[in-house]
């Protein structure tokens, strides 16, 4: 197993030195939590499908994305609860742990236009960890923003390895794209998830990897609108074994804003 990229010291390689335009924390944190609020003003709930996936947003009181609660389930008939696959950054609080608690690295052109890449002092504080807050607390944290209009399109977090045998650490990318706003509320309508640094068992290669030739030729009988994300989900699938990355993305169909949520789903 190779060690995980050095992904953030790629980045820091790769950004531009800070220049006297760009803002300051505390108003890019206070950007953040403002258009984030503004975002969510006025709205009860939201529902977003894709993927074969509906997940149900509700508004649990009035502090913006951190009162949204949310139930996801598959869109088929037996409607079975699921691990939600679309992990929207709690703006707010992020905002909250940026404030007064982070670093401007400095910005970066991007193909989508400039952005602004802020390191953490604190990385527990960063995402609002305690000392209950269950799962490892971070040893380094940042979040992209964009700098015109300040919403998060990447937050990367990297903790210790999962066991003492493990010598990579493990970085986690939550990655935001392609957004577009429907009834007033603007949402990433692509989100990815991307993990390094994961020891793979070699008995698991093993038998994963005959299943993934069997899962790839049925893919290749699939017509051809599900062929593609199928054949994604197999390479991906593919790429954890033999590297230790994994990668999942969501990719949103439809959003429904503020027409309520079945009975009984909270």
């Amino acid at each position: 197993m190779r060690a995980a990229l050095p992904i953030l010291a790629l980045l820091s390689f790769l950004l531009t030195a800070c220049g006297e335009n760009l803002p300051d924390v505390d108003t890019i944190a206070d950007e953040m939590a403002r258009r984030a609020a503004a975002n969510f003003e006025g709205v009860n709930t939201f529902t977003v499908d894709g993927d074969g996936v509906t997940i149900y947003f509700k508004r649990m009181g009035s502090d913006s994305l951190t009162t949204f609660d949310f139930r996801a389930l598959t869109n088929d008939s037996l409607r079975q609860p699921v691990f939600n696959p679309y992990n929207l950054p709690n703006v707010t609080q992020l905002a909250r742990g940026v404030r007064e608690n982070a670093r401007l690295v400095g910005s970066q052109e991007r193909s989508d236009g400039e952005v602004l890449v802020l390191e953490a002092t604190d990385p527990a504080m960063f995402i609002g960890a305690t000392s209950d807050t269950p799962g490892e607390t971070p040893s380094s944290a940042r979040v992209v923003v964009d700098a015109e209009t300040f919403q998060v399109l990447e937050i990367s977090l990297e903790t210790a390895p999962f066991d003492a045998a493990s010598t990579s650490p493990i970085t986690q990318r939550q990655l935001y794209s392609d957004f577009r706003t429907v009834d007033g509320l603007t949402l990433p309508f692509r989100a990815k998830t991307i993990i390094e640094g994961i020891e793979v068992a070699q008995e698991m290669l093993m038998i994963e990897g005959g299943n993934l030739e069997i899962a790839r030729r049925r893919a290749s009988r699939l017509p051809l609108d599900e062929r593609a994300a199928a054949l994604e989900e197999i390479n991906n699938r593919q790429l954890f074994l033999e590297t230790g990355v994994m990668i999942e993305s969501f990719t949103i169909e439809l959003v429904r804003v503020n027409e309520g949520v079945p009975e009984g789903i909270f």
